[in-house]
């Protein structure tokens, strides 16, 4: 017998009660399935929702007594299933969608068999199949740390550069360009963050904060074609 554990960032992605069904039906059919191939009911087992918002957490054993949406400050919402057969097997699942931090959103998978190590892989890339469907484009707006600095370092040394450009080197409106950069890149960091989280929960703020990105996304590309990348490009081929 064997013990292998495996554990996996969850992609940007949107929970629904669609996505929440089907994983709950993935992982009670595997469970069958090994009850089928064990020959026996486990000893103990148990499958737990929690949903989290800003006034407490609320535990639930079926997808079934989920609403249609959930309640908009919803922050975290977690799968939590195990299986045991005493001696002779082992399986445990974790799956933890967040939208404060993307590093809990995350799923693990635990088992003690024969086959632990196949039986963990192929449930993880079934569950992972599942999760496609649902994946969005928030990782854009979710940088690795060090290239998040690096934007943070460019602009804050935008403005400096700026001011040095256009009041000792003489080049028109260095400093405005340098401030519209800074803004943007600051903008990146901080406003689309708020915007995007790394986990979106289906719900009336959800929409909301979809409907307001589009517009901030607009006037950013708008201000950085417009007053950074228009002019650098007028300025090679034409020469103004």
């Amino acid at each position: 017998m064997t013990e292998f554990r495996l554990e996996k960032k969850l992609p940007p992605c949107k929970v629904t009660k669609g996505l929440l069904e089907s994983l709950e039906k993935y992982i009670l059919n595997k469970k069958e399935k090994i009850e089928e191939d064990m020959g026996e009911p486990p000893n103990r087992s148990d499958l737990t929702i929690t949903i989290t918002d800003n006034l407490g957490e609320e535990s639930i054993n079926s997808t079934q007594l989920l609403n249609e949406r959930f309640f908009p400050s919803t922050t975290e919402v977690a799968i939590n299933f195990y299986a045991y057969w005493y001696e002779k097997d082992s399986l445990q699942i974790s799956i933890n969608f967040s939208s404060k931090s993307y590093r809990k959103s995350a799923i693990t998978i635990k088992s003690e068999s024969i086959s632990a190590r196949e039986l963990v892989i192929g449930m993880y890339n079934s569950l992972d199949e599942i999760i496609e469907p649902n994946k969005t484009l928030e990782r854009f707006f979710h940088p690795p740390e060090w290239l998040g600095f690096v934007i943070f370092m460019i602009s804050l040394a935008a403005i400096f550069i700026g001011f040095l450009a256009e009041f000792i080197a003489g080049i028109k409106y260095a400093f405005g360009r340098g401030i519209l950069l800074s803004a943007t890149g600051f903008g990146y960091l901080y406003i689309c963050l708020k915007l995007h989280p790394h986990t979106t929960f289906d719900s009336p703020i959800a929409d909301r904060l979809k409907s307001i990105s589009r517009v901030c996304n607009g006037i950013l590309l708008t201000f950085l074609f417009s007053f950074i990348v228009f002019p650098f490009i007028a300025r090679i081929l034409f020469g103004q």
